[in-house]
């Protein structure tokens, strides 16, 4: 049963910042709207997060992944309690055993 008890606290660890950082600079690379636009669309899924923190699928325990409008970006994160910690921004269109690795999953 997915949880309809929003979280207290979204945090980001410094791989997840990273990520972010990482994908938006590539953006603002090719052009400041794609870059902010992305960013938006990250908020929108923390928002909804926030909110229905079970949303998403669980990837390979403990991690969740919501993979966001684009198609081809995933955050992966893990709930404690009532805090969601982001771990992750990936781009999806990688070997999957790279993600794994990333995650330290494999």
């Amino acid at each position: 049963m997915r949880s309809t008890v929003p979280v207290d606290a979204v945090e980001w660890l410094a791989s997840g910042e990273s990520d972010l950082d990482g994908l938006f600079a590539a953006r603002f690379a090719v052009s400041e709207t794609r870059a902010l636009a992305f960013l938006e669309m990250v908020e929108q899924a923390l928002a909804l997060l926030r909110n229905f923190p079970e949303l998403a699928p669980v990837y390979r325990h403990p991690f969740r992944r919501f993979i966001l409008r684009d198609m081809q970006t995933g955050i992966f994160y893990t709930l404690e309690g009532r805090r969601l910690f982001i771990h992750a921004l990936l781009d999806l269109r990688q070997d999957p055993a790279t993600l794994r690795r990333r995650l330290g999953l494999s």
